[in-house]
């Protein structure tokens, strides 16, 4: 079962993935999962953008720091090895931000990030 399954449920109709450098929404890693649910892809790094594409997914290359949607326009946001990418704790703030900027009220935010609790790679929000 996959993260998705249980975070993005049947009631939901679009929740895009976010991405940068070479992580998040990359090649389209997850944006197979739920096919009951539109998706949009976004990164940074255009040849993961062309790989996702290649593969059928709706996939833009964009900075996750200004993100090209209105505000309140998603029912959810998914942000998977993202985060923690970013070189300072105001780019992260900003780009958590930003993502919450683009989710409709009652909408749901799930975010993940690697190596969290490794001593030599502290990462703060």
């Amino acid at each position: 079962m996959y993260v998705f399954d249980s975070v993005v449920t049947h009631d939901i109709d679009v929740y895009i993935v976010l991405g940068t450098i070479s992580a998040g929404c990359g090649s389209g890693r997850y944006l197979h999962i739920n096919s009951k649910v539109s998706k949009i892809g976004v990164d940074i790094c255009l040849p993961l953008v062309e790989s996702a594409r290649k593969n059928g997914h709706e996939v833009l290359l964009a900075d996750n720091l200004t993100l090209p949607f209105r505000d309140g326009i998603f029912d959810a946001v998914i942000s998977i090895g993202v985060i923690h990418h970013f070189s300072t704790q105001s780019r992260r703030l900003q780009a958590v931000k930003e993502m919450c900027r683009l989710l409709r009220p009652g909408g749901q935010i799930m975010i993940y990030v690697w190596a969290f609790e490794q001593k030599h790679r502290k990462v703060s929000i």
